[in-house]
């Protein structure tokens, strides 16, 4: 499984036939991630968590406060190492399950929907109201999500 995120894949636009669609995402994605960091919003939790469910938004910031990581040289990690080709999906003949938040500004959600084509054995879901940390803003969808797909394929 792979919750709002493509592993090592490389996320290069011109691979995957999106025209504007990635660097339109960048700009609106970018806008919103300053907006939340100028009002003290985690932009991986995201506003909406931050508007309906303030004890949970001040609880991923204090989990995310004790983590005690470098953010800037995990961003920069983060930003290195997505460098696999994408053709390596399609060598990949395990069921795998793509979920995303559509809101996420941390990971570009239709990304997903288009690298679980390259392989031939895939699930799609894509939680709405959720941004980046589904697990965390939605846990009852992602646990439904996840339960029903290990129910179909262990």
């Amino acid at each position: 499984m792979l919750a709002s995120t493509a592993g090592a894949i490389a996320r290069a636009a011109s691979q995957f036939g999106v025209g504007e669609q990635m660097p339109a995402w960048e700009r609106k994605a970018g806008a919103a991630a300053s907006a939340m960091q100028a009002s003290n919003i985690h932009v991986a939790a995201g506003e909406r968590m931050a508007r309906e469910q303030p004890a949970a938004h001040f609880l991923y910031q204090e989990i995310d406060a004790l983590s005690g990581i470098d953010k800037v040289k995990l961003r920069q990690r983060l930003a290195n190492g997505p460098t696999r080709p994408a053709d390596v999906l399609r060598t990949l003949d395990v069921p795998t399950l793509w979920l995303t938040g559509a809101e996420d500004v941390v990971y570009p959600p239709f990304l997903s929907a288009i690298l679980a084509g390259m392989m031939p054995k895939t699930e799609v879901a894509q939680v709405e109201k959720a941004g980046h940390s589904v697990y965390f803003e939605r846990p009852a969808e992602f646990n439904r999500i996840v339960d029903a797909f290990l129910a179909r394929h262990c």
